[in-house]
C-alpha cells in the first residue's frame, strides 16, 4: 500500500471515530429523563432496562404528570393506552426515542416504571466506594476490595459519626430506606442508605475505648480500588523481599516448667458451659493448642457448641505466626468459651461470646497442667456483668494438644445428607428455592465459597466455565429470579448475603437476625441458615429458611 493510500485510510478511520463520538455525545442519557419531585426509592438498572420509583399519588395522578410534562417537551403520546383497574401503561415517542410509562396502584401511593429506548445508559451513575466520605481524623483506613468493605478507627463518638454521615451523604444520591435508617446509642450507631442497586450499611462500635467503623457496600464498582490495592501489594512485596525477616517462623524459648507427671494423673471429663442472663448453654466440643503471643508461649483451651473447622488454625500454628498477627484469619463460632493459660500453666484469662454479647475477665479460678502434649484442668468464671448482661462459665478439660503437622480433623465423614431446599417469604408471599450450586472464588491469598439457592436450576458447567475464564460468576449467568446467595470465608463463617425476590434487591447486612451452621470439607459443603426474626425490607416483612448439602465447584488448576 502506498504512503498516500495509508494516510487516506487513517484519515477516514479518524473521521469515522469522530462521527461516532459526536453522535453518541448527542444522544440523551437515561438520567436526563424527567422524574417527579415527589418520587422516592428511585432505581436505575441497565440489565433490567428500566427506571423504577415510588410516587405518593395514585396511578392516575402519576400518569397525568407524565402526560402533561412530556407534552411540554414535544413528546407525542400513542393513541392506544393499556388502562386497567390497578395500572395504566402509556407510550410516548420523540424522534428515534421512546418512553413506556407504567403506573400502578400500591397500598399507599403508586409505583412508576419507565422503560426507555434510544437513550444511553451510563454505568458511572452508580456511586463508587472512593466517593464515600471518610472523616479527616480517620486512622487505620482500609479498603477491602474482596469483601467490598471500608474500615477505619476514629476518636469521634458514635453520635458525631452518625451526624457526619447523615450530613455528608448527599440526599439526592443516597436515600433512607426507612425512617429507622439511622440509629445511635452511647457505644454504637448504624447508618443505612441506598442508591438504586447500590447500598451502604455503616456500623459504628466502641471497643476498648476506640471507635471502630465498618462500611459494608453493595452494588458498587471497586475496579479502581482493586488496581490501587494490587499496586500497593506489589510495592510492599518488592520492599519486603529486600528487607530483613519479619520474625514469623521464629519460636521463642519455652518456659522451663517442673515436670508434674501428667500421665499419672486421673483422666478428667471434657465438659463446659456458659450461662448468660440465667440461660445455660452446654458446650460439647473441646480442644487445645499452643501458640505464640507477644513473644511468649501460651495455651488456649476452647469449648464450642459445634465442631470447628481447624484448617486455618493449623496453618497459623505450623508457621509460628504470633497471635497478634492473626487478624481475622481464625475466628471461633458463637457460643464459645476460651480459657487462656500463661507459659507456666497459670490461668491468665477467660474470653466468652454468647447471644451476641462478648465478655472477658482475668478473675478465673482453677488449676491446669500442660505436659507431654496434653492439657488437663478445671476453671470457673464466677458471675460477672458484661455490657449489662450477667455471665458465668465453667470448663473441665483433659485433651491432647493439636498437632500443627497433623491433618485437620474430619468433620463431615459421618454427617448425614441434608436436603437441598430453601424458602423466602416476602410480604406474605412465599418462593421455593429447590436448586443449589456452590462455587469457590479465589483472589490473591483468600478464597470465598458462594452457596446459591435459586428457583430455577443453574447450569453447573456454565458456572465452572465462568470461573475458568474470569474467576467469578456474574449475575447474568444466574439471572433475576428468586434467589439467596451466601458468601462464606475459609472458616465457613458467613460474611455477606444477597437476596433477589419479587423485583427487590436485598443486601442483608449485620447478621444479628440470621442463624447459620455451615461446614465445608474437601469438595463438600453442608449447612443450614434461617432468620431468627422477620426483617422489614421495602416496607415488607422478609424471612427465609434453607438447607443445603452439595459439592463445591472449583476451576481446574486453581491454586
Amino acid at each position: 500500500m502506498s504512503t498516500f493510500d495509508l494516510r487516506t485510510l487513517m484519515l477516514a478511520i479518524l473521521l469515522f471515530i469522530k462521527i461516532i463520538a459526536v453522535s453518541s455525545a448527542e444522544e440523551p442519557h437515561v438520567r436526563e429523563i424527567l422524574l417527579p419531585n415527589e418520587a422516592t426509592d428511585v432505581s436505575y438498572m441497565k440489565s433490567r432496562g428500566d427506571i423504577r420509583m415510588k410516587f405518593p399519588g395514585d396511578m392516575k395522578k402519576a400518569g397525568e404528570f407524565y402526560q402533561t410534562e412530556l407534552a411540554k417537551q414535544q413528546w407525542t403520546k400513542s393513541t392506544k393506552d393499556n388502562l386497567q383497574k390497578r395500572f395504566w401503561v402509556q407510550t410516548f415517542k420523540k424522534q428515534n426515542r421512546e418512553l413506556e410509562v407504567r403506573t400502578e396502584n400500591i397500598d399507599v401511593g403508586s409505583d412508576i416504571r419507565i422503560t426507555p429506548k434510544g437513550f444511553l445508559w451510563d454505568e458511572d451513575f452508580t456511586p463508587r466506594p472512593e466517593d464515600i466520605p471518610v472523616p479527616e481524623n480517620a486512622k487505620q483506613l482500609k479498603y477491602d476490595d474482596f469483601f467490598s468493605v471500608i474500615e477505619f478507627q476514629s476518636d469521634d463518638s458514635p453520635q458525631t459519626l452518625v451526624e457526619y454521615y447523615a450530613s455528608k451523604l448527599d440526599a439526592k444520591t443516597w436515600q433512607k430506606p426507612s425512617k429507622h435508617a439511622d440509629t445511635v446509642r452511647d457505644t454504637s450507631g448504624i447508618v443505612h442508605r441506598t442508591s438504586g442497586i447500590a447500598s451502604l450499611w455503616i456500623y459504628i462500635d466502641v471497643e476498648k475505648g476506640a471507635t471502630k467503623v465498618k462500611i459494608n457496600t453493595k452494588g458498587m464498582s471497586w475496579d479502581k480500588i482493586k488496581l490501587a490495592n494490587a499496586d500497593a501489594k506489589k510495592a510492599k512485596s518488592t520492599s519486603s523481599s529486600t528487607s530483613t525477616s519479619t520474625g514469623i517462623g521464629d519460636a521463642p524459648k519455652r518456659f522451663n516448667k517442673p515436670i508434674r507427671g501428667i500421665e499419672k494423673l486421673e483422666k478428667l471429663p471434657s465438659v463446659a458451659s456458659v450461662t448468660i442472663d440465667g440461660k445455660k448453654i452446654p458446650l460439647t466440643e473441646i480442644f487445645a493448642y499452643e501458640l505464640i503471643a507477644y513473644g511468649k508461649w501460651r495455651t488456649h483451651i476452647v469449648a464450642t457448641a459445634q465442631p470447628v473447622k481447624q484448617t486455618s488454625l493449623l496453618k497459623l500454628l505450623q508457621a509460628n505466626v504470633p497471635e497478634e498477627k492473626w487478624g481475622n484469619q481464625w475466628e471461633l463460632p458463637s457460643p464459645v468459651v476460651k480459657l487462656i493459660l500463661d507459659e507456666d500453666d497459670s490461668l491468665w484469662s477467660m474470653q466468652l461470646l454468647a447471644e451476641k454479647v462478648p465478655g472477658s475477665s482475668t478473675e478465673v479460678v482453677g488449676e491446669a497442667v500442660v505436659e507431654a502434649g496434653r492439657a488437663r484442668g478445671k476453671a470457673q468464671l464466677k458471675p460477672q456483668k458484661f455490657f449489662e448482661h450477667s455471665y458465668e462459665a465453667e470448663i473441665t478439660f483433659d485433651t491432647m494438644l493439636l498437632n500443627p503437622s497433623a491433618p485437620a480433623r474430619k468433620l463431615l465423614d459421618n454427617a448425614p445428607k441434608l436436603e437441598n431446599i430453601g424458602k423466602i417469604t416476602l410480604g406474605g408471599k412465599s418462593y421455593l428455592l429447590p436448586n443449589v450450586v456452590a462455587y469457590e472464588e479465589r483472589k490473591a491469598d483468600r478464597s470465598v465459597i458462594h452457596v446459591l439457592l435459586t428457583e430455577k436450576p443453574i447450569d453447573a458447567a456454565k458456572v465452572r466455565s465462568s470461573l475458568e475464564s474470569s474467576g467469578e460468576v456474574g449475575q447474568s449467568l444466574v439471572g433475576f429470579q428468586p434467589q439467596i446467595s451466601f458468601a462464606l470465608d475459609e472458616n465457613d463463617h458467613l460474611k455477606s448475603m444477597f437476596i433477589w425476590c419479587d423485583g427487590a434487591s436485598i443486601n442483608w447486612s449485620g447478621m444479628d437476625s440470621v442463624q447459620t451452621a455451615v461446614q465445608s470439607e474437601g469438595e463438600r459443603i453442608r449447612g443450614t441458615a434461617k432468620t431468627l426474626k422477620k426483617e422489614e425490607v421495602f416496607g415488607k416483612a422478609c424471612e427465609f429458611q434453607v438447607s443445603f448439602d452439595t459439592s463445591i465447584i472449583r476451576p481446574s488448576g486453581s491454586k
